[in-house]
């Protein structure tokens, strides 16, 4: 029997998060389960075009990639939305892929962060095309799925309009947010909800990941959101 705001709107996201309106507990439920339809909606969709690529006969043959530019936040720190935070409900998305019935890459799950930017030179492997003359900012990936690499890339990230920014190296992430100057420093490790702002008692770590975050706004691009790979082969039905 909700009436509120029937359509969840950016405009009544916009006036919740203002304090124009003030919430309900409806209203926030309202928007989680319109959120909650869309990724069915998406899930169902995913599940059609996997059937028509059984009914084709090409599913086994085929490499299917699903992932996201983006997380979704719902108030863990004061938002819902994205592309205006960078904490890890915002930052942190899915990589499911599905290799062909050729690979022995079944059901692997690998949980060190990748990035996006590691997808295309990790499709360059996977379909043995040459890396020759290839300058990219991204990783291949396929060495954690096929020799258990753990080893951490350093992850940067920025919003949209590029007024914050973060740097993750290790369990360390810190994040500047460009139009105040204010500074975060988290210990995902030990603090993954990002609820302890350690930026005033752990000056050397945040003094390197400000540096070397301050280095990569001079000299690189953009790169993206953060996901964690999980793997499926395919067999026949």
């Amino acid at each position: 029997n909700y009436d509120r705001f029937k359509e969840a709107s950016d405009d009544m996201r916009r006036k919740l998060q203002s304090g124009e309106v003030t919430p309900i507990q409806a209203d926030y439920d309202f928007i989680t389960a319109a959120y909650d339809e869309n990724l069915r909606y998406g899930d169902y969709e995913v599940g059609r075009l996997m059937q028509k690529l059984k009914d084709m006969k090409l599913y086994d043959r085929t490499i299917v990639i699903i992932t996201a530019d983006h997380g979704e936040a719902f108030w863990e720190h004061g938002f819902q939305g994205h592309n205006s935070q960078l904490y890890e409900e915002s930052v942190q998305i899915p990589m499911i892929i599905k290799f062909t019935s050729k690979t022995d890459l079944h059901a692997k799950q690998v949980k060190t962060p990748v990035r996006t930017i590691d997808l295309y030179p990790s499709l360059v492997d996977l379909l043995e095309l040459s890396n020759k003359d290839m300058d990219v900012d991204g990783t291949s990936f396929v060495p954690y799925l096929i020799a258990e690499k753990s080893e951490q890339l350093p992850i940067f990230c920025q919003t949209l309009a590029q007024q914050a920014y973060s740097y993750t190296e290790g369990n360390f992430k810190y994040i500047f947010q460009r139009l105040t100057g204010q500074e975060e420093l988290y210990d995902l490790k030990n603090d993954p909800q990002e609820k302890n702002n350690l930026i005033t008692t752990h000056p050397i770590e945040a003094a390197y990941l400000r540096t070397r975050l301050v280095g990569w706004r001079t000299d690189s691009t953009p790169l993206g959101a953060v996901a964690t790979v999980g793997a499926s082969g395919s067999s026949p039905d």
